[in-house]
């Protein structure tokens, strides 16, 4: 069997290549008028993730929407980072697109997290990952258990505990990739409060304030999270 030798170091910079294009790609569009927020949008658990951005105009015009939507933002209104202007998934979409290694090993990760955990599944990628010169491998290994017209099966074993470690390891990637790209110049029509950030899906507002904190300047960061001062957004 050919184990492919995965190093996270590659990926990363493969990622952070791959997302200075894709926002060079995006800077030429109509849609880079007064970026106040671009987004990296995961969902680690099933390795997925989008792009999105947000801009003045976008925002205004969801303004008209508002009174249908004002229940969900309380107690926050239109205010700060839990408010309506930063609610990520009414965000504009970028279609980021996956392919290559980069996508070899969000398929590996799926495979070590979703069909391995929940589905039994051993139909995945012979990898072998490597992050700091060092070989990854889960806490214990087990036998994967399969049912067929009712009677469970083993067939072969895998890491208990990898896809988690893979996992934290691509929410590393991101943010360094984030923290590199802040430095960069993408072509953005930025805002003076311009933030560029990572999510999770379903996370607590006290979890993305976490995510944010991480790659937003902290003067922006306290504006945006400092709730006895801010004024009603408009």
């Amino acid at each position: 069997m050919i184990v492919n030798i995965i190093k996270i170091e590659d990926i990363e910079e493969l990622m952070y290549q791959s997302f200075k294009k894709e926002i060079a790609n995006f800077a030429k569009s109509k849609n880079n008028k007064n970026i106040y927020a671009f987004v990296f949008d995961c969902d680690l658990g099933n390795f997925n993730l989008c792009l999105r951005y947000a801009n003045e105009r976008d925002y205004k015009n969801r303004l008209a929407d508002y009174d249908k939507y004002a229940y969900m933002c309380q107690p926050y209104g239109k205010k700060g980072l839990f408010g309506y202007k930063y609610s990520v998934g009414d965000f504009g979409r970028i279609d980021w697109k996956v392919e290559g290694e980069i996508m070899h090993f969000f398929n590996s990760g799926y495979c070590q997290v979703v069909d391995a955990v929940y589905y039994g599944n051993a139909i995945r990628p012979a990898d072998t990952f490597e992050y700091n010169g060092e070989f990854l491998k889960g806490d214990t290994q087990t036998e994967l258990l399969h049912c067929y017209d009712g009677a469970f099966y083993k067939d072969g074993v895998f890491f208990v505990g990898l896809g988690d470690k893979l996992m934290n390891i691509l929410e590393e990637i991101i943010v360094n990739c984030i923290l590199r790209l802040k430095n960069d110049d993408l072509g953005l029509d930025q805002t003076d409060d311009f933030i560029m950030f990572m999510c999770d899906h379903d996370i607590s507002n006290a979890t993305l304030a976490e995510y944010v904190k991480r790659t937003v300047d902290k003067d922006i960061f306290e504006q945006l999270t400092d709730y006895s001062s801010l004024e009603e957004i408009q």
